[in-house]
């Protein structure tokens, strides 16, 4: 129970957080389910199935653009997944930015199949632009349209793994390599946060389940050069 508490305990520090000129609330979904094998001891709450959704909603809603944003945001609890008979399913959210113009989400969600060696987790960021009308961001809102920040990016990125010591298996270089390049481009994979751009990773993206990178962050000072001018990001 000692990890529920301290999960939970995480998840209420959300509730108030400011952002920008925005301050979010946070609601929680749940439902149990028990198990009826006595064998099976696993799982997130010994002894049930669970499925766990949150979602974000702006506090003290005063324009039209906020009322659609929280809209948007609502969900329902996991259907399932995977497993064979059930599992364990959560999906929960981070903010990372906002200002007027926009809200950076990341999404996340995770499945526990119950006596596996491991669960699976898988992330995808939700850039809107909310003002002066809601659409979700292109990469050419942020970067230099001048075909070579994918290549700056990669080269940053790329150093930023290596920064923190993660390097994939001699025998899987240039497959995951290659992947890792592709995924850090994709503006559904960028967190926007104050420090800069940040990606989280999904599992076995790094060619194996031990191998997963963890979460990456090049600063906006790294970025500058390839930033536009006038950006809806943070000014530097």
């Amino acid at each position: 129970m000692t990890l529920q508490y301290k999960k939970r305990l995480n998840e209420l520090a959300k509730v108030g957080q400011a952002f920008g000129p925005y301050r979010f609330n946070r609601i929680d979904l749940y439902e149990a389910q028990q198990v009826t094998d006595s064998t099976d001891t696993t799982g997130n709450t010994e002894g049930f199935f669970t499925k766990h959704a949150a979602y974000p909603q702006i506090d003290n809603v005063e324009s039209a653009e906020a009322l659609a944003w929280n809209k948007q945001q609502v969900t329902v609890l996991p259907k399932g997944g995977d497993c064979e008979s059930d599992g364990d399913y959560d999906a929960d959210y981070e903010i990372g930015y906002a200002n007027k113009q926009i809200i950076s989400k990341l999404q996340t969600w995770s499945q526990y199949c119950h006596g596996t060696p491991h669960g699976l987790f898988s992330s995808e960021s939700q850039n809107l632009i909310v003002s002066p009308e809601q659409r979700t961001l292109k990469a050419e809102d942020i970067f230099i349209a001048d075909g070579q920040w994918q290549n700056k990016l990669q080269i940053l990125f790329g150093e930023a793994l290596t920064a923190q010591g993660w390097m994939p298996l001699e025998n899987q270089l240039q497959k995951v390599d290659s992947e890792i390049k592709n995924i850090v481009i994709r503006p559904e994979r960028w967190l926007f946060t104050d420090q800069g751009i940040k990606i989280q990773f999904d599992a076995y993206e790094g060619g194996c389940y031990a191998c997963t990178p963890q979460p990456v962050l090049v600063s906006w000072s790294n970025l500058k050069s390839i930033l536009r001018p006038n950006s809806i990001m943070p000014s530097l």
